[in-house]
């Protein structure tokens, strides 16, 4: 099913053209003239898109500033450098979690061996933090993980 994003101002135009090609709805913070713009302006055009906010900026990891139960879904990516291809790897590698694993009211940290997930439990109000390499999915071992991009970035 296709997701709608946003994406900000630091990713590359690669990181669009994914997206796009496997037919997902893609705005950019530029296109949308946000360049520039504080932290709270994209966030708010982002969520009032209905979109997933996907960014290397590390403001939007912090819980308290963005609780996961006050947006769509935010992805924060950190590859080891951010290079095109670090970072369409970390992107084809979310996408295979996006299948089994909802973005609504969660928090995804994106890392080269595995996604963290926050999330916001009603019970004890309290974050919670989901490390997807103690789950059965495609991604469930740091081996499958680094076979995974290794593969994504060979050309």
């Amino acid at each position: 099913m296709p997701a709608r994003f946003k994406l900000d101002e630091n990713l590359p135009r690669d990181a669009e053209a994914l997206l796009r090609s496997i037919g997902h709805d893609v705005h950019t913070v530029l296109d949308e003239q946000l360049g520039g713009d504080p932290d709270p302006r994209v966030f708010d055009a982002s969520q009032a898109e209905g979109r997933i906010l996907v960014t290397f900026d590390l403001d939007f990891s912090d819980i308290r500033v963005y609780p996961p139960t006050s947006h769509v879904g935010i992805w924060v990516l950190r590859p080891h450098t951010q290079s095109i291809a670090n970072t369409l790897a970390l992107l084809k590698a979310a996408l295979l979690v996006l299948e089994t694993e909802p973005t609504r009211d969660r928090l995804w940290i994106i890392e080269p061996e595995r996604v963290r997930i926050r999330e916001w439990l009603v019970i004890s109000c309290l974050p919670f933090e989901t490390d997807l390499r103690k789950r059965a999915s495609p991604l469930a071992s740091a081996a499958q993980w680094r076979r995974y991009a290794s593969r994504t970035h060979r050309r």
